[in-house]
Parts: C-alpha cells; structure tokens; sequence
C-alpha cells in the first residue's frame, strides 16, 4: 500500500508539491520555537548551585554630620562597627547565620571581574588569563546562601579563614588543573602593574547569576582578617551587603517584626540598618524581564501557530473532501470504512515524512548561522530529535484532524450514492 501511495503523490506532484513546502516551512517554524522555549525551561530547572529562600538583604547607611546621633569621634573602626552589628544580628533567635559581602549577593545586580591563572612558575601572556565573575564574601557567605562544596557538604571554615583564601567552581579547577586537584594549591591574578595570589581553600558546583543563565565561573575571596578590614575600607561599611538566613519556623513575620524586636541595636556609631528586603522578591524583580518577554513571545506564537493550525487542517480537509467519490467508489468495490482511514491517514503520514529531511537541513543550518541559542545548550542530536519529535507531533496532530472529519462523511457514503459518482 505503501507503494501505491508514493505512486499517487508523485502522479499529483503539482498540487503536493506546495502542500509539502507549506510543511516543510511549517515544521522548521514549530522547530524554531518549541526549542527556544524547551532552552528556557531546561535551563531554569537546572541546579542553581545556591538557595535563597528565607534570605534577606539588610540595608545600610552612614549618617552625615548634622543627622541626629552623628558621633563626630568614633573610638573603633568601619570594619569594626560592621562586625559588631553582624554580631548583633546573630544573637537573634530568629537569625540562622548572617555574612558580610561586596557585590556578591544573588540577583543584585552586582557584578564584578577577576582574571586567574594557576601559580605554575611560568611567566604567562595576558591572553592566558581567564576572566571570571568575582565574589567578595565572609566565610558564614557559603552557609547563609547554600553554597556547598563539590561534594554537596558544607565547607570548613576553618580553611576558609586562612590569609588570602578562595574558592573556585569546579569548571574553573578542571580549566587551571586538569588533574583536578585544586585545594592547597595557588593561584595569581594580574591588575596592572599588581599581582595578587591567593590559595584554593575550596571547590564548589557550578554556580549561576540567575534562574535564565547559564553557570558562570566564580571566585569566591574568602574576607577574613587584614582583607576584610582592607576591603571595608576600600568601599565603605554602608555600601556591604549583608545578608541573613532567618529559620524557616520564624519567616512569616519577620520582616514587619524585625525593627521592632532589635531596636536601638541596629545601630552601631554612624552605620544604622535602613531597610531589610527579601532575596527572592530581588528575584522576582530580576526575572520579571524574562517573564515578560516570555509571555509577549508565548501570545505571537500562540497566534501564528493557531493560524496554521487552521490553514493545515483546512488544507487537508477541503484536499480529503474533494476525493469524495473516490472514497465511494472504493467502498462500491468493497472496501470498508477502516481500510478507507488507513488509506487517508497513510497518505498524510507519508506526505509528513517527506518533509523530514529538508526540515532537518534547514534546522542544521539555524544552528550553523547562530539563530539558535547555542550558549546555554550546544547543538546535539538529543536536542535535536527533541525538537523535531515536538514538532511533528504537532503536524501529525494538526493533518489527523483535518483527515479523519472528512473521511468520516466519506465513509458514510451510501452503495447507491457511491454507484452514482463511478
């Protein structure tokens, strides 16, 4: 039967010749957007590398002279005053652990940049030196967030308080050692005419900015000792972010409790507590663009696939429809109504898979030109025999219902009326 069938198509070559390229334009189409949406969604349901349900950022500020409560002569330091109140918030019993960080909490916004080599003894070009997103953070940083090691356990703080300490992602330990073996070793970063080493004190999971991005390489420096107090320094106590973990048991009131229940101890010299904000509505914030975008591409492509929907099922509806008196012949010969569907469905099934091959070229391409994101999620044959059974399924679904109404009708043909169309 088959071979009939492919007899038939070719002798009405002309009329399928555009039903064909209208599939095969369609196919490449549903391809196109079932993979840009299937990227968005395997990329957000992958492993973040870090938690920030019951966080919150606290809000800092200095007061100036002339605010009420200035101290003109403080007798302790930025870095001193800043530890004091995260001592302070610790004492809390609703406070989990709390941290100390510059540019470094997740969806802030922040962002900041560091080259790294590994300290092999060999004087390296610039070229050689792989940029990466850079962390300052406090030991208490990777519990407060859920940043753990490697290995899924949390890290020893004991390591991670050592003078000039790091921790790197595991993509940027096999890019510097290939024999993975990182911890204990050193690594230099170059900032013009200055060089700054720093010892591996840990390896962590891959780590992302965002629930839409891909892993991006991190170090994480360790602001412990002479380099907290150097960094306090450099950018100031009020511009730190200070981030908390409040017990889950205790995160129902908390924000709307917590000034209340500290008091006057959020307050240490000139630094005061201005403002306490939840991370994840700093998530919300930060992924409300993807959202948006998201639902702005969901509404034109719901509407372009509707109308094609419609257009195939029409096409083969009115195509299935004007055979009707071949249907009634064949039924006068002694055919029956199944034999009559598989015949239908099996011509539609068969003009489908003729298209296969040039959906396949035009989708390879995409991929070759860069119309298709590739960053995220290389190009792969799982990839792509995903996309395209997403799409077929779509197509056969579509060509099935503008095949099987018709041919109903057709089956129903009476012996008398199918005698009047022979």
């Amino acid at each position: 039967m088959i071979r009939y069938i492919l007899k038939q198509l070719w002798k009405e070559r002309k009329s399928n010749g555009w039903l064909l390229a209208e599939l095969i334009l369609v196919g490449a189409f549903i391809f196109y957007v079932t993979d840009r949406f299937m990227i968005d969604y395997y990329t957000y349901f992958q492993p973040k590398g870090f938690d920030v349900s019951h966080t919150y950022r606290i809000k800092m500020s200095d007061k100036k002279e002339g605010d009420r409560g200035f101290v003109e002569q403080a007798t302790s330091t930025e870095a001193e005053d800043l530890q004091l109140l995260v001592q302070r918030l610790k004492q809390m019993p609703e406070i989990e652990n709390a941290s100390i960080s510059y540019w470094s909490c997740f969806y802030s916004r922040g962002n900041s940049r560091r080259n790294l080599i590994a300290d092999d003894g060999i004087v390296h070009p610039a070229s050689d030196y792989g940029d990466y997103n850079y962390r300052r953070v406090t030991p208490d940083f990777f519990d407060v967030s859920r940043v753990y090691s490697e290995n899924g356990k949390p890290f020893d703080m004991s390591a991670l308080s050592l003078n000039n300490a790091v921790v790197i992602t595991s993509d940027i330990r096999d890019k510097l050692f290939p024999d993975k073996q990182a911890v204990g070793k050193t690594v230099l970063s170059v900032y013009g005419t200055d060089t700054a080493r720093f010892v591996v004190a840990g390896v962590t999971g891959l780590v992302r900015n965002s629930d839409y991005e891909k892993a991006d390489p991190c170090i994480f420096q360790c602001l412990t000792g002479s380099v907290f107090v150097a960094n306090v320094k450099m950018f100031g106590a009020a511009n730190a972010e200070l981030i908390i973990r409040v017990k889950p048991e205790a995160d129902r009131n908390f924000r709307a409790d917590f000034t209340k229940k500290m008091g006057d101890r959020l307050t240490v010299n000139n630094l005061y507590v201005s403002g306490v904000e939840a991370v994840e509505e700093m998530r919300n914030s930060r992924l409300n663009y993807y959202w948006k975008e998201q639902k702005t591409d969901l509404s034109l492509f719901a509407f372009v696939l509707l109308n094609i929907f419609f257009g195939i099922i029409a096409t083969f509806w009115l195509r299935t429809g004007y055979r009707q008196g071949e249907m009634g012949l064949r039924m006068a010969l002694g055919s029956d109504r199944k034999g009559l569907f598989s015949l239908l469905f099996l011509e539609g099934l068969c003009l489908l898979l003729l298209t296969i091959i040039p959906v396949v070229l035009i989708t390879i391409n995409l991929f070759y030109l860069d119309y298709m994101d590739t960053f995220r999620l290389p190009f792969g044959i799982g990839r792509l025999l995903t996309g395209l059974g997403i799409a077929y399924l779509f197509m056969f679904i579509m060509i099935a219902l503008g095949i099987w109404y018709p041919a109903q009708r057709s089956a129903r043909v009476q012996p008398a009326e199918a005698l009047h169309y022979e």
